[in-house]
């Protein structure tokens, strides 16, 4: 075996990384692949993973993340989404092993994009799962709602925001309402062709004379989200998906707000598991804070206070990210701000470190 200048393995017969089945991963399985041309096959699994031609055998140590997706190499190459206890090392079949492919499921959207995260609940984390679009809108979040106002309800709408990006289109968006007394859907708005702010909000309500900053004036003008227990959602779908009557589904949700006074099981499943229905009043809007900080289907950041329609929202606790302090809205704070360590530069865990 011979090394070119540049790494290039010029030679190898075998590659075996050692390891023991745990799940659905192999343990132990630590692999680097700097400039690693193959020309072999994959021959034994799951305790090896071993790349044959005509010669001797290699073994590689070391931690690695050979494409640069921020998905360690070792959770690509031993990740069983097929059931058999075989991990899938080319998801995609597109002859180029999945911790080598920087689109391992083939779908059009980068693996450092989708994560590793699993938003469809579907045990399949988003690099793999090419039926999971909601990663495509991995920074949006439902950042205000206020569903109950004084007197008439006239003033209610629902705050969405793009991660601060600005000027995002919100094409292939659909907001979907749910009513908790039967746990379907009671109106879907297509969010096609329209556009955050340059802040990155984009406000729906029913009546854009009482709301500040709306963008999508929707029908009707009172009493257009109910009171709860209900639940809004926001999915990587069309209107057309959620007919009124549709029932709950977390298939292509990227993000979901449950509230009301009595808690509702069927509605909670919308969420991340553990986390919070959350109280509304008719004073107070409900608002994630800090502002469009936490992960998505997360709702133990929010907070009540005086509505923000298209602003920065109130919080009465701002977090600092690289303090060292895991505050609300944070998931992580190693006390910098600095990408690709595990915890990203706004404090949420990075792919592949959960």
């Amino acid at each position: 075996m011979g090394i070119d200048a540049d790494g290039t393995l010029q030679k190898v017969t075998a590659l075996t990384i050692e390891g023991t089945l745990d799940g659905n991963a192999i343990s132990g399985s630590i692999l680097k692949l700097s400039n690693w041309i193959n020309n072999g096959s994959v021959t034994s699994i799951p305790k090896t993973i071993e790349f044959t031609t005509d010669c001797g055998a290699i073994t590689v140590a070391g931690t690695s993340d050979t494409d640069g997706d921020g998905i360690s190499d070792d959770l690509e190459g031993g990740t069983d989404i097929t059931g058999d206890n075989n991990p899938d090392l080319d998801v995609d079949n597109d002859g180029i092993y999945n911790f080598l492919d920087l689109d391992s499921d083939g779908d059009g959207v980068s693996d450092a994009t989708e994560g590793a995260t699993d938003s469809d609940n579907n045990n399949i984390p988003n690099y793999l799962d090419s039926n999971n679009q909601a990663s495509n809108f991995s920074d949006f979040r439902i950042n205000e709602v206020d569903a109950n106002t004084e007197g008439v309800d006239d003033a209610e709408f629902i705050e969405l925001y793009d991660g601060g990006t600005g000027n995002t289109a919100l094409d292939g968006l659909v907001l979907v309402l749910f009513n908790g007394s039967t746990d379907q859907s009671y109106k879907a708005y297509d969010l096609d062709g329209k556009t955050s702010n340059a802040n990155g909000y984009f406000v729906i309500c029913g009546d854009a004379t009482k709301v500040a900053n709306c963008d999508m004036d929707v029908s009707p003008n009172t009493n257009m989200i109910q009171n709860g227990a209900d639940a809004l959602a926001l999915y990587a779908a069309s209107a057309v998906d959620f007919p009124t009557g549709t029932a709950i589904t977390t298939v292509n949700l990227v993000d979901a707000l449950v509230y009301g006074t009595n808690d509702d099981a069927d509605l909670l499943t919308l969420l991340t598991p553990t986390q919070p229905q959350i109280r509304e009043n008719n004073v107070d809007s409900m608002q994630r804070c800090p502002n469009g900080a936490g992960n998505a289907r997360d709702t133990d950041g929010f907070e009540l206070s005086l509505p923000t329609s298209g602003l920065t929202n109130n919080c009465s606790i701002v977090a600092v990210c690289g303090n060292g302090n895991v505050e609300v809205g944070e998931f992580c704070d190693d006390s910098n701000t600095d990408a690709n360590d595990g915890c990203s530069a706004t404090c949420s865990l990075e792919a592949g470190y959960q």
